[in-house]
This record gives structure tokens, C-alpha cells and sequence, in this order.
């Protein structure tokens, strides 16, 4: 699509290993892990102009296609609605248990729907995202100090220790499921 509208783009698809480890600082065995991944292809638009962004997204989505940016790279992808998603995985856990308790980790404006659609949000901060506009729409969020990969395990760790406590108060809860 890129290349018929003569906009140069650079995936995740066309690089190397060693280029994906340096261009997003991981170690070799978690960039080859990366250049793995299904479903989705993150890429680089080499024009800085916005408004090339926004007529290649313009042309993906007359497609059919997801897209979207985070962290510093735009992601194509069939339609997908992870919202819908989590609905039907917490309406099929609940058909096995009494209490379901599910929890969105976000840190991402494209993602407001799965936040809204879970029992406990949390934002993530990130360094490309501001989450302060996240926690005006959804402000029942619970926001995390910690960015990135750091700020998601802050967070499940402070939902496993505001597990135990609870329990150790005597009620029982089941095990939170992660949306």
C-alpha cells in the first residue's frame, strides 16, 4: 500500500535482527522474538511530514486494516477489536467461575475502549503517549509511575500485593485476569 502511494516505509518485515535490536535497544534474543511476531507489522515512515502518516493510515483503513502508532512506530493489522475480545474471553470465564475480575494495561489513546471495558484500568505511563488525556476519559484508571516495560510489571505488582492483602483480610477473591 506504502509503495503505491509512493511513501518509502521501512518494517520491521525488511530488517535485520541486529537492526531491530539497536533501533528499539533490546537484546539480540528478544529482537529475533520481535521479528517474529504475527498479526502485526510495525514500521518506520521515513518522511517526517504528519500529514504523509495521515494519508498512508487514511488508505490502510479504506483497506480493511488496523493501524496505529505506539511507541515510536506505526502497526498495521486486520481488524481486530480487542475490546470485543476481552468481552468474550471474561464472558466465557465467567460461564466456569463465580467472580471474575479482569484488568487493561494501557498506555496507549487507541486503547480508551479496553479500558472501559474492564473491571480494574490501569494506565502505563509512556514517553510518547500523555496520560493524563488517557485518565480524563477514563477516570476510573489507575495510573502506574513506571513507563514501559517497567510501569506494566509496577502494575501487576501492585495488583498481586493488593491480592494478597485482601486475602490475608480474609475475603477471597479469584485469581485477576489479565486483559
Amino acid at each position: 500500500m506504502a509503495k503505491t502511494l509512493g511513501i518509502h516505509v521501512i518494517g520491521f518485515s525488511g530488517m535485520s535482527v541486529q537492526d531491530i535490536a539497536s533501533d528499539c535497544r533490546l537484546s539480540l534474543a528478544r529482537a529475533r522474538l520481535a521479528a517474529l511476531r504475527e498479526y502485526d507489522e510495525p514500521f518506520r515512515i521515513m518522511d517526517a511530514n504528519p500529514a504523509v502518516q495521515i494519508r498512508l493510515f487514511q488508505a490502510l483503513r479504506r483497506a480493511g486494516l488496523r493501524c496505529f502508532t505506539h511507541e515510536g512506530y506505526c502497526h498495521v493489522t486486520g481488524v481486530t477489536d480487542p475490546t470485543k475480545s476481552v468481552r468474550t474471553l471474561t464472558s466465557l470465564y465467567r460461564q466456569v467461575f463465580q467472580e471474575v475480575v479482569t484488568v487493561g494495561l494501557a498506555r496507549d489513546p487507541g486503547e480508551i475502549r479496553l479500558l472501559q471495558a474492564v473491571d480494574i484500568p490501569v494506565v502505563v505511563q509512556s514517553d510518547f503517549v500523555d496520560a493524563a488525556s488517557l485518565l480524563r476519559r477514563v477516570p476510573t484508571a489507575r495510573l502506574i509511575n513506571g513507563c514501559g516495560p517497567f510501569g506494566w510489571g509496577e502494575a501487576i505488582w501492585d495488583l498481586v500485593n493488593a491480592r494478597s492483602s485482601t486475602e490475608r483480610k480474609g475475603y477471597e477473591i479469584m485469581p485477576l485476569r489479565t486483559a
